[in-house]
């Protein structure tokens, strides 16, 4: 069976003037999606490939091409989730990332790699910040083993 694959460029309208230039980005994108994916990458590798390359364009609401919000700065938003495991990484309202859905995926990574918890609890899988990541360590993602979940829960 073919794999399907469908993509979007970002919530809101986009105009009309950038149709043609639109269609070709999701056309290559869809593309080399298939193209991965009937390489035998993963479904979770290929998202994150095509949601990348959806965010370097400009054109798109996403990534480099996001709107602005109320005060003129650019904030994204990303999710992605692993459909055989049912984990998921989710960002929102964060600055400085070019690359937001890379920033989800570490968080699915994460999850894997420090989770102290039995399955199926998971630790963190939703991360929202208001301001700068610069402003933050040179690892913004809390880890799941620095936080004591279990003591709260006796």
């Amino acid at each position: 069976m073919r794999p399907f694959v469908a993509v979007h460029l970002g919530a809101g309208r986009h105009h009309e003037r950038n149709d043609e230039r639109n269609k070709g980005l999701v056309s290559r994108v869809v593309r080399k999606a298939i193209e991965m994916l009937e390489g035998g990458a993963s479904a979770l590798d290929t998202v994150q490939a095509a949601v990348r390359e959806l965010e370097d364009d400009p054109s798109t609401n996403a990534g480099i091409g996001s709107n602005l919000n109320e005060i003129g700065q650019v904030e994204c938003d990303a999710s992605i989730m692993d459909g055989q495991t049912g984990l998921f990484g989710c960002v929102g309202a964060v600055q400085d990332v070019k690359n937001p859905v890379d920033l989800a995926r570490a968080i699915i990574d994460d999850q894997v790699t420090t989770s102290p918890f039995p399955s199926p609890v998971y630790p963190i899988s939703v991360f929202l910040f208001i301001g700068s990541l610069q402003e933050m360590e040179p690892n913004p993602l809390p880890r799941a083993k620095d936080y004591k979940f279990w003591e709260i829960t006796k």
